[in-house]
Order: C-alpha cells, then structure tokens, then sequence
C-alpha cells in the first residue's frame, strides 16, 4: 500500500518569497509544486511511502523525521522578499 505524505508552505507576510528557480531544481529529484492561491504563493512536497498494509489504515505511522526533513527542505526555498 502507498501513503501520500504532502507538506506545504506558505511564506509568511510580505517578508519572504519561494524562489522559483530552487523549486525548478528540487523538482528534478522530488516531487514538489508552486502553486498561486489567494493567500499567497504555495510550495507543496508530496512523497510516496511504502507499507506492509495490504489494505485499510497503514500499521506504521509516518516518522517525524521525515514530515521535519520535508519542511526544511519547503524552507530552503524560500527568500528574503526585497
């Protein structure tokens, strides 16, 4: 069975921005996308995880090493607005 895992960043206020060209290159290895919403810029990383589950709620729970990893990666992105 494969778990979707997806983390997303919105830059706070007007004093960062995502680079776009970081998010270019990172989509290269990984899955991750920049989208436009009314709320501001976007950045969302999705990773496929393996389970033993067959069917149903997975048994192992997603580590929070990896959700952490996946938001440090989000926040390599992103720029001082200026």
């Amino acid at each position: 069975m494969l778990t979707l895992v997806t983390t997303g960043l919105i830059p706070p206020g007007d004093d960062f921005s995502v680079d776009a060209a970081k998010v270019d290159r990172m989509a290269e290895q990984e899955k991750v996308k920049l989208k436009e919403k009314n709320t501001g810029e976007l950045c969302r990383l999705t990773r496929k995880l393996k389970s033993k589950s067959a069917v149903g709620i997975p048994e192992e729970p997603v580590p929070p090493e990896l959700l952490v990893d996946m938001f440090m990666k989000l926040c390599t992105m992103l720029n001082p607005a200026g």
